[in-house]
């Protein structure tokens, strides 16, 4: 099949088992497509930011059930991993924000980290370089501070720490890289964090989801 069409076929998978509210078999379908997606990268970046977008929403919106988080994790990884390409960030930089910030939230899911706490900072790491990336920054300026956000609520994590005793330096160690981009130190964050418990609608910059367009097949 050509790129758009395994994309659309893709999509219309993790949509239909959406609908299941079976958070297993979500994770399972989404896990497949954004596999696919991987695979058309090269071919069709802006078919596997919108393959990779749908599944990482599809797969956050769910309650991670004891059967799925090894699914989600591997859904975050290969999803991560589409999003650091530069190519897909210069094609689809909203696509890539809204990527971005969902893989961060799904490993920082306790069950989920707990699967594999080193393939979670992985995604943190690639989310977050994508996320601050020139390309994205200047399509999506607020994206690379909510991922720093959800970076320093994931650092002071204790259910994460219990899997991973070094979580807090190493996920600290990513917010600290230089990048092109400005952002509030950690403290500032997490007083940010702090005060967006009561007022979080008018303090978090809103990432506004990704919508994959779907065309017929040629």
């Amino acid at each position: 099949l050509a790129p758009d069409a395994t994309a659309n076929l893709a999509t219309i998978a993790i949509q239909a088992a959406a609908t299941t509210s079976n958070p297993t078999l979500v994770a399972t379908i989404a896990n497949q497509a954004v596999s696919s997606a991987e695979k058309i990268l090269a071919a069709s970046p802006a078919a596997a930011v919108q393959v990779a977008a749908t599944a990482v929403q599809a797969v956050n919106a769910q309650p991670v059930t004891q059967g799925a988080p090894q699914q989600s994790m591997q859904v975050a990884t290969t999803a991560a991993r589409i999003i650091v390409n530069p190519e897909a960030q210069r094609i689809a930089p909203q696509g890539v924000a809204s990527i971005a910030v969902a893989t961060v939230q799904i490993v920082s899911n306790p069950a989920v980290y707990q699967s594999s706490p080193q393939a979670a900072i992985t995604v943190m790491d690639n989310s977050y370089k994508a996320a601050s990336s020139q390309t994205v920054v200047a399509a999506v300026p607020a994206a690379a501070q909510t991922v720093t956000r959800e970076l320093v609520q994931a650092s002071q994590n204790g259910n994460l720490a219990q899997s991973n005793p070094a979580n807090g330096p190493q996920v600290l160690r990513i917010i600290s890289q230089d990048t092109t981009v400005t952002k509030p130190p950690a403290d500032q964050a997490n007083n940010q964090n702090n005060n967006q418990n009561n007022n979080q609608n008018n303090n978090q910059p809103i990432i506004p989801p990704f919508t994959p367009t779907t065309t017929s097949p040629t």
